[in-house]
């Protein structure tokens, strides 16, 4: 099927050129005036206008233009074997129904943890992910970040204060996190917490109601009968709470966290060190004394967020002299100087995805590295993805030590791919789609 681009990304389609103009033009009206209609929330929150947030609201719920600006940003993102066409992107407005639960089976695998047991990953479609999209869109006109959240600003962000922090002497820490943080929402507790309609909560934010299946392809290496857990539990884990894998979560679970109010359990805690990713905290303080009240305050308050019941979990107590992780960087204090450097579980993810493309590469070219019409095309995608993980690996662990050093092989297998392929570094750069980009894993990132 013939392809056009859409934002750089190609889609297939079976309409013809005129139409598909029609189409992107049809699409750039809508964005303005979806971006017009967010702009107006977000003013109407400021000010406190409830009537005028759900006039606005509404609009960007259950507007045609917000819908079809969601499903084309959705698609974008998916891979190139999931990707719909144009014309089913042209489509999804209409077939958006938050009245019952959405008529698409979305795939589920477990991963593990690295503190034990599983955690369900959703593998969603198109619909699934336009609805999300149009929820995170109303979301972050309300989602207020408080000081010590970093989950929308990135881990460069919160590793730059944490080092901040140990500079200044805050050298006792204590790492703790939420246990089972995205299943332990309640949609029960969510309808009330969330400036969003019922029927919204419950058939897209929530999972309670979508239908799953086992991926085959993220299962089929796995020995089903040694997981923890029969076939139908991990089905209905992957539907407790908010959905892993969801375009909403985030910042649904961000906007709950961001009701913490420790204070209450201890007054002058305010002006006091707190680094917030995710389910993740790090506590860092001035002394092993104040550390304890601050871990005891910080258990009270997370145990009131709003949206579910949540329980705090200490993983790491001690001092930054003897070393400690976040994140997925390590710290650690030697003879007076702060170092900073990826954890050992983080580079051996980061390097694992670099092989298996740079295998899938060089399958593509052959022993003898001539690269052939009907596989150039496909190599240029193998090694843009190569160049979109190093780009996410330097972008997100920024913070560590001569990070560079670490990914000289990479920049040399680049520079080496572009000349077997006969382009150059910046039309590699200009291949690199929106799917391909790196993301810390669960497990790099300590979980």
């Amino acid at each position: 099927m013939p392809v056009a681009v859409i934002d750089g990304v190609p889609m297939k389609t079976g309409l013809s050129a005129a139409t598909v103009s029609e189409a992107k033009a049809k699409l750039e009206i809508a964005r303005a005036a979806t971006k017009a209609c967010a702009d107006d929330l977000l003013k109407s929150v400021k000010a406190a206008d409830t009537v005028a947030q759900a006039e606005l609201g509404g609009t960007l719920i259950y507007g045609e233009d917000a819908r079809l600006v969601s499903a084309f940003a959705a698609n974008k993102k998916l891979k190139p074997e999931r990707r719909q066409t144009i014309e089913r992107c042209l489509s999804v407005p209409a077939l958006l129904d938050f009245g019952q639960p959405l008529p698409e089976l979305v795939e589920v695998y477990p991963k593990e943890k690295k503190s034990g047991g599983v955690r369900m990953i959703d593998n969603f479609g198109l619909l699934h992910r336009t609805s999300q999209h149009v929820v995170a869109r109303v979301m972050s006109a309300y989602y207020k970040p408080r000081w010590f959240q970093y989950t929308q600003r990135g881990t460069h962000a919160a590793i730059k204060e944490a080092k901040a922090y140990l500079a200044a002497g805050h050298v006792h820490l204590a790492r703790l996190d939420i246990t089972d943080f995205y299943p332990s929402f309640e949609l029960e507790k969510l309808v009330t917490d969330l400036p969003l309609p019922k029927e919204v909560v419950e058939n897209v934010v929530v999972g309670r109601q979508i239908k799953v299946v086992l991926d085959p392809e993220h299962t089929k290496h796995l020995n089903m009968f040694s997981l923890p857990h029969t076939i139908n539990d991990l089905l209905h884990q992957a539907r407790l709470g908010l959905p892993q894998g969801s375009a909403c979560s985030p910042i649904v679970s961000s906007y709950c966290v961001s009701r913490l109010i420790w204070t209450m359990w201890f007054p002058t805690m305010s002006p006091e060190p707190l680094i917030n990713y995710a389910d993740d905290f790090l506590l860092p303080s001035s002394s092993e004394k104040l550390l304890d009240e601050k871990i005891g305050a910080l258990t009270q308050a997370v145990a009131y967020l709003p949206g579910g019941h949540f329980e705090l979990k200490p993983e790491v107590k001690g001092d930054a002299a003897d070393g400690f992780d976040f994140l997925g960087h390590h710290f650690q204090i030697v003879d007076g100087k702060l170092t900073t450097s990826p954890t050992q579980s983080n580079r051996e993810a980061f390097w694992e995805t670099l092989v298996r493309l740079q295998d899938k590469f060089f399958k593509l070219i052959g022993p003898l590295c001539v690269v052939k019409d009907c596989n150039k095309l496909e190599a240029l995608k193998v090694l843009a993805h190569m160049m979109a993980v190093g780009n996410g690996w330097l972008s997100a662990f920024g913070e560590c030590d001569d990070l560079k050093s670490e990914i000289l092989m990479l920049l040399n297998d680049l520079n080496d791919g572009c000349a077997m392929l006969g382009i150059t570094p910046a039309e590699l750069a200009k291949a690199i789609e929106p799917y391909m980009a790196y993301e810390p894993g669960d497990y790099a990132l300590g979980h």
